[in-house]
């Protein structure tokens, strides 16, 4: 996405609610609200995401690994890893 504006007015992030939005629905430009000395380039109809269902696992996650978990070496420095049981 392009905005025309000064730097100063350019904001750091912009704040999208989409808990309204249905899976299958796309959000465009045009939904977005900027400040008023911002303008945006791009078309408004431009689409920029959209909600999608989460597909399920259906890959195989090693679940068969006899690994135990003290054999994993621990790196770093924290105390949470080196403390590790």
């Amino acid at each position: 996405m392009t905005v025309k504006g000064l730097p100063q007015d350019i904001p750091e992030y912009i704040q999208v609610n989409i808990s309204d939005m249905e899976i299958g629905e796309c959000l465009k430009i045009g939904d977005l609200v900027l400040p008023d000395n911002l303008e945006i380039i791009n078309d408004s109809n431009e689409i920029i995401g959209s909600l999608t269902p989460s597909k399920p696992i259906t890959e195989d996650l090693n679940l068969k690994d006899d690994t135990p978990a003290n054999a994993v070496p621990i790196i770093g420095n924290d105390e949470r890893e080196t403390n590790a049981t």
